[in-house]
């Protein structure tokens, strides 16, 4: 897929990740997750999270694994979409090249 369309297809993942991770981080401080699996702001936090960055940090990291629950949902638009996504920005698929020969390998010596 990256040797045919290049950086349509690098643009397009990265574009549906940063915006996945953006919109579960926002799900996250609207209130989307339940209130006992982050402390509130200015909560201490408890339990595994005692030690951890208190405020931001752990919605962001939820936000992340949540966001790496949706890879194979990404993985399948990136594939169906990138070939059309080209087309509309008038890029046309570089041709793959076949390969012909198959490198013998080397002889090794004392065999």
């Amino acid at each position: 897929m990256v040797s045919q369309y290049g950086g349509v297809a690098i643009t397009l993942w990265f574009s549906l990740f940063f915006t996945t991770w953006f919109v579960c981080w926002l799900g996250l401080k609207g209130g989307l997750w339940p209130e006992a699996w982050l402390p509130a702001a200015g909560e201490e936090p408890t339990g595994l999270l005692s030690g951890f960055v208190s405020g931001m940090g752990p919605q962001v990291i939820v936000a992340y694994l949540m966001t790496q629950l949706t890879k194979p949902v990404r993985f399948i638009l990136v594939l169906a979409g990138t070939p059309k996504i080209a087309q509309l920005l008038g890029r046309e698929p570089a041709p793959i090249e076949a390969v012909d020969d198959v490198a013998e390998p080397a002889e090794q010596p004392g065999v």
